[in-house]
């Protein structure tokens, strides 16, 4: 399944970056949210090219690491990123990942491809230090995502649901310390229990 994203993503790789905008202010003011402190170990999980990425070094002096499915993505991302001490950009499939621990997984604009919600919930688990936190952030609410991925067949993603259905398979493993979306916006955040 895997395979399945990381071949879509690949071909989409090279020509990412002139398609695919954010408002600097709108995540800035999301990642406000997560609480992100000085000195945290952040993983930036489904990073892409690194769109996250200049958000996140200027919210923490910490190392970031970016991690993605798609060897095309984590290429660009390090292209445009090779100066940059603080972040290493890995590509690997996160439900097989194992590193050190981090304060923060933030996963940005990619969970829907995500198909494993519980497998998810629990890697994320175990890949957190105590009372490290995952962030779900979408810079757009589900309708405004779901027409985006009108058409992708569900070995590429899957239907993002209401705030308290998608926490369902975290709760075991995480307090939810934040659950809200409108039409602009969609976030989850996350402490590990």
């Amino acid at each position: 399944m895997s395979q399945t994203i990381a071949s879509f993503f690949d071909r989409l790789s090279s020509g990412w970056d002139a398609h695919s905008h954010v408002d600097p202010k709108k995540v800035l003011s999301l990642l406000k949210k997560a609480g992100i402190r000085e000195g945290d170990h952040i993983l930036d999980l489904g990073c892409g090219t690194g769109v996250l990425t200049p958000f996140l070094l200027s919210s923490t002096n910490g190392e970031i690491i970016g991690l993605d499915v798609s060897a095309g993505m984590i290429e660009e991302a390090k292209k445009k990123y090779a100066g940059e001490k603080r972040v290493r950009f890995i590509n690997a499939d996160f439900y097989s990942y194992e590193d050190e621990a981090f304060d923060l997984i933030v996963c940005f604009d990619a969970y829907p491809h995500f198909l494993n919600a519980k497998g998810f919930a629990k890697k994320a688990h175990s890949l957190l230090k105590e009372g490290g936190r995952v962030a779900i952030i979408h810079d757009c609410g589900r309708a405004a995502l779901g027409h985006f991925h009108e058409g992708m067949d569900e070995t590429l993603s899957r239907e993002l649901k209401a705030p308290e259905e998608e926490i369902k398979p975290f709760l075991p493993y995480f307090d939810c310390i934040l659950a809200e979306e409108d039409e602009t916006h969609y976030i989850l955040l996350l402490a590990k229990k």
